[in-house]
Parts: C-alpha cells; sequence; structure tokens
C-alpha cells in the first residue's frame, strides 16, 4: 500500500481520536488495593465508561462490534485487528492492551491516546475490550462456578473468609492474559481437584476479571454490564 494512503489513513484515526470528548464516569471510583507492578489500574473499571470511550474514540478504525472493519480500516496497513473472533486476547494481559491505548504501536496506526484518556479511562476502555470477545460470553457461568466451588474459601466478592487464602482483589492480575490467569488458578489446586485443569480453572479465572471491574458486588450481575459493542448503557 502506498505510504501516503497509509499516512492519510493514519492521520484519519488520529483526528478521529481526538473528536469528541467523553464526559467522566456518572458512579464514583472504587479504589483498588496498590499494586506491586505497573501499570496496574488503582481503581475498579467502569466498562460502561469503557463502552462510551469506544464508541467515541475507537469504532472509526476497530468497527462497531469491534471486528476491525470500521469506516476508516480500508486506508490502514496493517488493518485492526478482529476481536470477534474466538480465542481473541486470550494471550495478551490487560497490562498489554493498556500500553498499546496509551502509547500506540509502532508499526501500525494505531496511535498514543495519553493525551486523550487519563489513567483511569484508560483501564475503563481496557476492560470494556477485555469483556467483549466471542469466547468470553460465558462470564455468568464462570460466576456460577466460583460460587459453588471456590466462595466457600475465597468470599463471594474475592475477600477470603479463611485465612489460609489468598485475596482475589488484586490489580496485578493485570498483567497475567487469560491463559496464564488460568494457569495459575490451576496451579494453586491439589491435582485431582476440579479446578486443577480445563473448564473449571478457566471458568474461575475469568471469574477473578470481574473483582477489577465490581469488586464489591456479591455475585455476578448481567444487567450492570453493557449488552453490545456499539450502544452506550444507561
Amino acid at each position: 500500500m502506498p505510504r501516503a494512503l497509509v499516512a492519510l489513513g493514519a492521520a484519519a484515526c488520529a483526528a478521529a481520536a481526538c473528536t469528541g470528548r467523553v464526559p467522566p464516569p456518572e458512579r464514583p471510583r472504587v479504589p483498588l488495593p496498590t499494586a506491586a507492578v505497573t501499570p496496574a489500574p488503582a481503581f475498579a473499571a467502569d466498562i460502561q465508561h469503557g463502552q462510551r470511550i469506544f464508541v467515541a474514540h475507537c469504532q472509526g478504525c476497530h468497527g462497531p462490534q469491534g471486528a476491525g472493519d470500521g469506516p476508516l480500516a480500508s486506508g490502514l496497513s496493517p488493518r485492526p485487528p478482529d476481536w470477534t473472533q474466538s480465542g481473541a486476547l486470550r494471550d495478551r494481559a490487560p497490562a498489554h492492551l493498556f500500553t498499546s491505548i496509551r502509547r500506540g504501536v509502532l508499526g501500525s496506526s494505531m496511535k498514543r491516546f495519553d493525551t486523550v484518556l487519563d489513567e483511569p479511562s484508560t483501564w475503563d476502555v481496557v476492560f470494556f475490550l477485555f469483556t467483549r470477545p466471542a469466547d468470553v460470553r460465558v462470564r455468568a457461568d464462570a460466576a456460577d462456578a466460583y460460587d459453588r466451588g471456590c466462595a466457600a474459601c475465597h468470599g463471594a466478592s474475592g475477600v477470603p473468609i479463611r485465612t489460609d487464602v489468598p485475596t482475589l482483589i488484586r490489580s496485578d492480575w493485570v498483567v497475567l492474559s487469560r491463559e496464564a490467569l488460568t494457569a495459575r488458578v490451576a496451579a494453586a489446586h491439589p491435582a485431582g481437584s476440579p479446578y486443577a485443569a480445563g473448564d473449571e480453572a478457566r471458568r474461575s479465572a475469568e471469574r477473578i476479571w470481574d473483582f477489577l471491574i465490581r469488586p464489591s458486588a456479591n455475585s455476578y450481575d448481567s444487567s450492570d454490564e453493557p449488552t453490545s459493542w456499539a450502544t452506550p448503557g444507561p
């Protein structure tokens, strides 16, 4: 593709990124425990706010459903990824997405947003993206699995009931991909436990992300989440 066309597409994306400032979240920010890693969120993510950011700043390139087919995508090389595919983002950590959004991606048309979004708002859109892929539409099942097998020790909201198990409200989870967190869950359980491998470990790991989004929730409540990519919640 000619460099001039790539540059034109990149300029269009940059222009789209700078239009339409999104109002701050309507709900108060909920602090998270301080992490020993960077980057890590200081507050629980508000994914409804993240959805509004996606609509205002991202869907022009990434498409209304995150398929990489926005109206500006045809002028970009490489094209934006398709996040609707099964397995999308499974090997990416939230911290990786945060850095990509803040600093941009070298060798692509992804520009930096650190002059557009503050850090809490960046985490909001990170977790909005992180909860959208097709193979993660099992989050309600993940919550049920956690409530059946984990809550008796780790507490319904990730705060442990027993003194010999760790809290699950840890913002340093963001440096782990879904694959890595699933492996961490499996390794923490003895051989023969249903949570030492397979679907139960994966479901339990998926529930852990909820504690960085709704850390005070006693159970998963899908009514508080966006139901689509591009229609902002109330």
